[in-house]
């Protein structure tokens, strides 16, 4: 390029003042030369020529004076002369400016000119070695002013690099790092790969993102044991899947498990190194320590069958029942049972967020299983799935919330109202009239809110939940609320018993399937909400296998009022009373006992009871609050 292309170039005046540490905003220049609060500085046309200059009016930058063209600005930033500046310009024959086929100086050259093209920040450079040692592709990373990342490769190409793949399959990252290691980890990313190594763990990666996993050569991770560690989204789970079914076509093939990190929010893209920082107080040694031994508990991940092209159609081309694999007898031996997954794993107790209820529950909600919430109309069954399902993700647990019986925003208004301790009419009439503490709480409320790991959902149909838990799960979720049954759909039936017994069925298969706790929420039938009667499992709307198939079954009997004043509460709030009508891994409220939270109906909020409550009703003092 000449010297008056490179003068001619708005463009490369624009990416000199950026690096130079410039804020650039149309003409408009924050001058890098001085402390300049006021953008007193200016790009501009010379008129009569085609060079475009600087000036800034606040300082003579320039050798003792205010204005110069790009060569001036590359002078006065790096300290050089006139030939150096040409020469880091890529004049008279040096390193181009350009894209296209020319070649660059260095990556780090190349990244510098895309964040100035872009308006953004160069945030580093990666790069990828042969299985001989040398390096043949390097990617950069370019952070834009939007927030968004941009990407690109650049391979040595003679005396250069030129922007681009090297020919060929591309090499995995760290590849000589991964030696005769027996055990490798897959993140998605360089930056993955480095935050593992911080903690001692061997890791690896793909280059170009999450669909380019069929671009690189990862014959080296033949015959090792590899644990795919998924970002926290859909994109991560469908990379973890690509990976392993490459892995698992080599030869001999690689033994894999997905371990979705727990605590990372689904849809949050969080990965390793948001997992690592998480981990206060620990070790490096015992974050990596925990990691292989939550994998070591999975079972090996196995490609999903090939039904092949005439799957349900005629079995006449079926090969001959004798030259079939013998399936083997049809039962687990003790020693087969040890090997399960699960007997290590266990069913570790969710907690509800109430101390009271989990204990009777036998430590709370349990994955792999399904906990009935049943009431009449108006006792709180929303009100209480909403505020259990605020707690469970205050704790850590990434929660799926599908609101079937109305609409999702309601939803959030009333657990905004309960986080922010405001009465729902103020949802009502519109928050955006709100001002003073009640704007306050709203907003303290919101930011509490949205740090949570929670997902939200109003899918009706049966196939369409089956589709979103999986998803959940495969984001590293393991808790799901339902709300509520009947308003499940499945396609050519009406909701009834043998309907409900269907969606039973094949719920309590979802939850063992993906290592989910499913609560459901139930409607009590016709009668017993006419009879104010001590509720049953038999009260069940359409109950059909719905108490055989739960493995708890919360009933909440009825609502009173507390006997006497309210201290430190207004208005006065009410009680739930609940019952455990099933309990498998707990007990069973005993005959004429309950369960009792405090329930706020104006704010939407349901609190345990405090401890002395009773005593202070028995003297008639109310609720001590």
């Amino acid at each position: 390029m000449t010297l008056d292309m490179v003068k001619a170039s708005r463009d490369s005046l624009i990416v000199e003042l950026t690096a130079a540490g410039a804020r650039v905003t149309g003409s408009a220049v924050r001058c890098p030369f001085h402390k300049d609060r006021n953008a007193s500085g200016s790009v501009y046309q010379d008129n009569g020529s085609s060079t475009w200059l600087y000036r800034c009016h606040g300082c003579e930058w320039s050798n003792g004076r205010n204005a110069g063209d790009v060569v001036a600005v590359v002078m006065a930033r790096d300290g050089l002369t006139f030939p150096q500046a040409l020469e880091r310009l890529g004049v008279d024959g040096q390193s181009a400016t350009g894209n296209g086929g020319k070649l660059w100086e260095g990556p780090e050259r190349f990244g510098e000119w895309l964040a100035g093209k872009e308006n953004g920040r160069f945030a580093g450079s990666w790069f990828y070695q042969d299985r001989d040692g040398r390096t043949v592709l390097a990617v950069i990373r370019v952070d834009g002013a939007d927030g968004k990342k941009a990407y690109r490769p650049l391979h040595p190409a003679g005396d250069g690099w030129k922007v681009g793949d090297p020919p060929g399959k591309l090499p995995l990252y760290r590849l000589r790092d991964i030696g005769d290691a027996g055990r490798v980890v897959v993140v998605e990313g360089e930056r993955c790969v480095d935050a593992a190594r911080s903690i001692g763990l061997t890791a690896t990666t793909s280059a170009h993102g999450a669909k380019s996993a069929h671009k690189s050569d990862w014959t080296p991770l033949a015959g090792r044991g590899v644990v795919i560690l998924p970002d926290a989204d859909e994109t991560g789970a469908r990379y973890a899947r690509d990976v392993a079914a490459i892995l698992t076509r080599l030869t001999p093939p690689a033994t894999v498990r997905i371990l979705p990190l727990p605590g990372l929010a689904p849809g949050s893209g969080d990965d390793i190194a948001d997992y690592i920082e998480q981990a206060d107080g620990k070790t490096c040694e015992e974050i990596a320590g925990g990691i292989w031994e939550l994998a070591d508990a999975l079972a090996p991940w196995t490609p999903p069958p090939d039904p092949g092209p005439d799957a349900g159609d005629s079995t006449d081309n079926a090969p001959p029942t004798d030259s079939m694999p013998d399936p083997g007898p049809p039962w687990y031996s003790i020693g087969d049972v040890f090997k399960l997954g699960d007997y290590a794993r266990g069913m570790p107790a969710i907690s509800t967020g109430y101390g009271t209820l989990d204990a009777l529950l036998g430590g709370g909600i349990r994955p792999q299983t399904v906990t009935i919430m049943a009431g009449r109309t108006g006792s709180a069954k929303s009100t209480l799935a909403l505020n259990m399902t605020r707690h469970i993700a205050t704790a850590g647990e990434s929660v799926l919330f599908l609101k079937l019986e109305e609409r999702i925003i309601e939803a959030v208004w009333r657990m905004h109202a309960a986080a922010a301790d405001v009465p729902m009419r103020v949802f009502l009439g519109g928050v955006a009239n709100t001002n003073g503490e009640t704007r306050t709480k709203l907003t303290d409320g919101w930011r509490f809110l949205t740090d949570l790991p929670l997902r939200f959902s109003d899918v009706r149909p049966l196939d369409g939940i089956d589709r979103v838990v999986r998803q959940h799960a495969q984001a590293g979720g393991r808790v799901v609320f339902i709300d509520q049954l009947s308003h499940i759909t499945v396609e050519g039936a009406d909701f009834g018993y043998a309907t409900a017994s269907l969606i039973s069925n094949r719920l309590r298969r979802l939850a063992v399937e993906t290592n989910t706790a499913i609560v459901v929420v139930v409607q009590v039938n016709r009668e017993a909400s006419k009879h104010k009667v001590e509720l049953t499992c038999n009260d069940l709307r359409d109950s059909g296998q719905l108490e055989n198939d739960a493995a708890a079954v919360i009933l909440i009997n009825k609502i009173r009022e507390p006997d006497g004043p309210v201290y430190g509460g207004t208005p006065t709030p009410l009680y739930l009373q609940l019952l455990i009508g099933k309990a498998r891994y707990g007990r069973q409220t005993p005959a004429g006992s309950y369960l009792e939270l405090l329930w706020w109906p104006r704010t939407c909020r349901i609190d345990p009871k405090p401890e002395n409550a009773d005593d202070a009703e028995r003297r008639g003092e109310g609720v001590p609050l």
